[in-house]
């Protein structure tokens, strides 16, 4: 077994064991689990921390993703351009809503979506814009608003792997026309099972989200659409707050943690990420690249290092999602990068001695 793990989340829930035990006690003693006050408070609190009017709770990220494109309008023969290097949730929830995802190429060693590229794949069908910030690193938001408005789209932000990262001075999730986080537990911010949350400063589609997501009510029993089930469990809602207050600290030390990656790694050895300003990114995941992985993450292990790829295929190589349109001058950053990135030990409680002997056991392979 790996005496340094890629992730754990034990370590975290030990510390905050008290105030995660009072949060249960809390929602048990009142026998309220659905909509209640949990849930109102920590969409008050997240959504005061973003700076954003709206914040809606829902049962997971990718349920996010469906509420805001539903919110948009989205319907059959609509296409919704998306980054092929990523989760499939992007073009699952794209094609569950009716619409098609066309995918889009990445930045070399930013992992976020290229605008040229995206530029690219729009055609009259497209309606709007899917960006992933990638494993915490804000993506080219200017850039792709600009994209936005000159075609009449709409941008959603995928702030799965980015709760609390920032861009040109403002919060990810805030900048396009929606955000969509996932409480997942392994993400910055995580709760102990599935949850996550729709941002957006637009009433309206704030309204259509809470709409949808709560079965198509306006009041009990008075239903104005057809909607669906998709709400922020109270448990949840209240591990999440319990939680909310240290997110800052503990991306402060995934920063500490990246820095440390960045000097230490011989870089004539591996290809480390392309960072904007890094105080800026929360490294939700740490990915260097490599020509020799496989014989890579076996040294790792015999030195008792985890580590784990995000993501070993591009999403069109997908069996459900190899019909739909791609960039036409092909998927060639993430085509060649798929084959060689690795993702590093990455949470807040990895020790200084431990991020040190990440480092010495990377700088000591010899292929």
């Amino acid at each position: 077994m790996n005496t340094i793990p890629h992730f754990d989340i034990s370590r975290q829930h030990q510390k905050l064991k008290p105030s995660l035990d009072e949060a249960y006690d809390r929602v048990l003693s009142k026998s309220w689990f659905v909509l209640g006050e949990e849930v109102k408070a920590f969409e008050k609190e997240f959504g005061e921390y973003l700076g954003v009017k709206h914040c809606i709770g829902c049962g997971n990220g990718t349920d996010a993703l469906e509420l805001a494109l539903k919110a948009a309008g989205l319907k059959t023969g609509d296409e919704v351009v998306v980054p092929a290097n990523t989760w499939v949730s992007v073009a699952e929830s794209v094609i569950n809503v009716g619409a098609s995802p066309v995918f889009a190429d990445a930045l070399p060693g930013e992992y976020t979506i290229d605008p040229a590229s995206v530029q690219r794949c729009i055609s009259k069908a497209t309606k709007a814009i899917i960006v992933v910030h990638q494993y915490g690193q804000p993506a080219h938001v200017n850039e792709l608003l600009e994209i936005r408005d000159a075609y009449k789209l709409v941008l959603i932000e995928d702030c799965a792997h980015a709760h609390g990262a920032v861009y040109q001075g403002k919060n990810a999730g805030t900048i396009g026309d929606f955000g969509c986080f996932s409480f997942y537990p392994t993400k910055n911010l995580g709760c102990l099972g599935d949850g996550g949350a729709v941002v957006t400063n637009n009433d309206e589609f704030g309204a259509i989200v809470r709409l949808v997501g709560n079965h198509g009510q306006h009041t009990r029993n008075v239903h104005k659409v057809a909607g669906r089930n998709s709400r922020l469990h109270e448990l949840q809602a209240a591990f999440l707050r319990s939680k909310l207050p240290m997110l800052d600290r503990w991306n402060i030390r995934r920063r500490f943690i990246a820095t440390h990656y960045m000097h230490g790694l011989d870089r004539s050895m591996y290809r480390l990420p392309s960072m904007g300003d890094p105080d800026y990114a929360v490294f939700h995941q740490y990915v260097i690249q490599t020509d020799d992985r496989e014989n890579l993450i076996r040294h790792l292990d015999r030195g008792g290092v985890g580590a784990a790829v995000h993501y070993p295929a591009l999403i069109n190589e997908i069996f459900p999602y190899q019909s739909f349109r791609t960039d036409p001058e092909g998927l060639l950053v993430g085509s060649s990068e798929k084959s060689s990135i690795l993702s590093l030990p990455m949470f807040p409680e990895l020790t200084d001695d431990e991020v040190q002997k990440v480092i010495h056991t990377l700088n000591n392979f010899r292929g």
